[in-house]
């Protein structure tokens, strides 16, 4: 398996561990509801190639501090960055 097919297996297999994790969403049971919901389609996408992913992190501590998702699109036949989703963790929200 090449290099970066298997860093991105890692990636993924990262961000649905992040996404199991119940600690992580809001306190609100129908908000954590959505957001997991939320969560979990925008990691489908990335594995469709339809979105990227990248995580923000604490190196220090090791931590996933949320996530944010970025695809291409079009504006009147310009091409745009769409900003899909960005994701706090729960514990690292004011």
């Amino acid at each position: 398996m090449d290099k970066e097919l298997e860093l991105f297996i890692e990636i993924v297999s990262s961000l649905e561990s992040f996404a199991r994790d119940r600690k992580n969403y809001s306190d609100n049971f129908i908000q954590a509801n959505r957001e997991e919901t939320l969560l979990k389609e925008t990691i489908k996408d990335s594995k469709k190639y339809r979105t990227k992913i990248y995580q923000l992190k604490n190196k220090t501590l090791n931590l996933t501090l949320g996530i944010i998702a970025l695809s291409a699109s079009r504006l009147d036949y310009k091409p745009a960055l769409v900003i899909d989703y960005i994701f706090i963790a729960n514990q690292f929200r004011e």
